[in-house]
């Protein structure tokens, strides 16, 4: 009998552990897009910038270049990627979500050595940092 409790116990602790992953994963399950390649990039600045446009903002669902918030891009001679970037608030609780996403899209999408993904906590974003499409999806989002 106390062997049958314990084992309930033990069932109930896992199905609880289970519960718990699948709540903090959930929300980035259905946050990244589809990585696979619709059409190859080249291997510039440019060409990293369109693969970023795959990554949405989850709480806007506007694309992180057409948000503005990709400040620079730079690819040194041995392949190795750096991305700085500007979130729209310094309290937004997805930072490591998104820079993950942008590690993975760069190194799915392309051959290089190293990705780093840095942001720059000394600028603030504003809306004049969006480009042009994504002011429009920024419209379109408050309809």
């Amino acid at each position: 009998m106390k062997r049958k409790k314990f084992l309930i116990q033990i069932g109930i602790i896992l199905l609880f552990c289970i519960f718990l992953i699948f709540i903090i994963k959930l929300p980035h399950f259905f946050m990244i897009k589809n990585y696979t390649l619709s059409k190859e990039y080249p291997f510039t600045q440019n060409g990293i910038r369109e693969a970023l446009k795959t990554i949405k903002d989850p709480e806007i669902d506007i694309n992180i270049v057409d948000l503005g918030l990709i400040q620079d891009i730079q690819i040194d001679e041995n392949k190795n990627v750096k991305i700085t970037l500007i979130f729209t608030s310094s309290l937004c609780p997805l930072t490591q979500v998104i820079k993950e996403d942008i590690e993975k899209t760069v190194r799915k999408n392309f051959k290089t050595k190293k990705v780093k993904v840095v942001s720059d906590d000394t600028k603030l974003w504003n809306v004049d940092m969006m480009t042009e499409d994504g002011k429009e999806n920024f419209k379109d989002f408050f309809k």
